[in-house]
């Protein structure tokens, strides 16, 4: 069995009877980081921003302290999506009728020691017949949650929402890879997939090493470095998996050097490994220091900087031309008027943290 070894910087194999324990090692090396990055929180809200709420809750259980009501209001959210994502699932799979593949949520939850440490709030779901499942869920009693929002030739349509349930359904055409890859078409996606972890008749998921690439393009596409969060979901499936197997395939994909900054990213801020990324790398994620939101200017800049990990110099600029251009471009929903207001808007509050400006 090949385990990652991160504070070492080395991959090794370990004979299977002293697997066990050496994973469980790393294991302990990764929660014993996470306790300092933790500590260092200003608040509840930071620990939101960056998807760590249960896990704090866990900790702090784990060493017997109390948990304050605010970080406990956090773990019980991450419970409440661990509970109703199975039930919500069968009852997709059932109305839908086709092979549903499962990208994220309870995937990426059944890598933690307990799936309730992963908070998630939709079910991100690839299916063949896009229009028709749509059609028989809508049918069925789901409900879009935002009609008026949708983009034309996205990669998924608007959240679907069904009765009071807080977990929502987001179905998708395709995964919604970084523009430069070149990954396996949906129809291979499926032929490779595997039994998904609720164990529900017809609902697959990614192998370990496509999830693993999936994942890293997923936290590349909203800026790379965004979450502290993204970084551990990387880790923990790093942890179980062959790393020539995953850099063959990201070769193989074009995502290496996202891959490969990824990994360097959490060797750097969980581990405080000594090798520090490179200088565009490490303002990316300043951010990650003092667990705070990123700001609205350096929201853009990463998204704007996100296409220099594109293998070629012309993919590179024409990925940045493009999603310059998306940040301007009037959508659907918007006049010209509004959405030149917003961007006046935003050119006032650069500083302040982005969620105050993209969720208004």
């Amino acid at each position: 069995m090949l385990v990652h070894t991160p504070h070492m910087g080395r991959r090794r194999w370990i004979d299977e009877p002293a697997a066990p324990a050496v994973l469980f090692q790393v294991m302990t090396d990764l929660w014993t980081a996470l306790d300092r990055i933790i500590a260092t929180a200003p608040n509840a809200a930071a620990l939101r921003t960056h998807g760590l709420g249960p896990v704090a809750a866990w900790r702090l259980r784990k060493r017997g302290a109390p948990v304050p009501p605010d970080i406990e209001r956090l773990a019980l959210g991450a419970a409440y999506a661990s509970v109703t994502a199975g039930p919500l699932l069968e009852k997709v799979a059932g109305i839908v009728q086709e092979p549903i593949l499962l990208l994220k949520g309870p995937e990426v939850a059944k890598l933690y020691p307990e799936r309730a440490l992963r908070t998630f709030g939709d079910l991100d779901m690839l299916v063949s017949d896009y229009p028709s499942a749509e059609r028989r869920l809508i049918e069925a009693g789901f409900s879009e949650l935002y009609p008026n929002r949708r983009i034309e030739g996205h990669h998924h349509g608007s959240p679907l929402g069904y009765g009071s349930l807080a977990l929502m359904v987001e179905l998708h055409r395709d995964p919604g890879w970084l523009r430069w890859l070149t990954p396996p078409s949906n129809t291979e996606l499926m032929r490779s997939a595997i039994p998904g972890v609720n164990a529900i008749d017809g609902v697959f998921a990614l192998p370990l090493e496509q999830q693993a690439l999936y994942l890293a393009s997923h936290a590349w596409r909203h800026g790379p470095y965004t979450s502290l969060i993204h970084l551990i979901d990387i880790e923990l499936i790093r942890q179980q998996t062959d790393p020539a197997l995953i850099d063959q395939l990201a070769r193989r994909w074009g995502i290496e050097r996202v891959w490969q900054s990824l990994c360097s990213m959490i060797d750097w801020t969980i581990y405080e490994s000594d090798q520090e990324p490179g200088h565009v790398h490490r303002w990316w994620a300043r951010h990650l220091d003092d667990t705070r939101e990123r700001s609205l200017f350096e929201t853009y800049l990463a998204l704007w900087g996100r296409g220099l990990a594109a293998p070629t110099i012309p993919e590179q600029i024409g990925t940045i031309t493009g999603d310059i251009r998306r940040s301007f471009t009037v959508h659907s929903w918007q006049s010209r008027r509004q959405k030149f207001g917003r961007i006046a808007l935003g050119a006032r509050n650069l500083a302040k943290p982005a969620s105050r400006h993209l969720r208004g």
